[in-house]
């Protein structure tokens, strides 16, 4: 059975009762070399949504799993 990116990351979203898009903004935002991050947004709950992003920090071992590298997944 084939697994999609999202299916492999979901988790990690669901331990920091984040959505896919927070998890992914995060994630984003603390690579090294990453100044800013911009999104857009259609509405203020979308503009809400995305400041959460900010709200949890990833363990170490979180962002090393490959699992943000699409190429990772089987």
């Amino acid at each position: 059975m084939q697994h999609t990116l999202l299916e492999e990351i979901k988790p990690i979203a669901e331990k920091h009762s984040a959505i896919l898009a927070q998890l992914v903004l995060n994630w984003t935002i603390r690579r090294p070399g990453v100044a800013c991050v911009l999104v857009g947004a259609r509405d203020e709950k979308q503009v809400a949504d995305n400041a959460k992003a900010l709200g949890f920090i990833l363990s170490v071992e979180e962002p090393d799993t490959n699992k943000f590298n699409p190429a990772s997944v089987s």
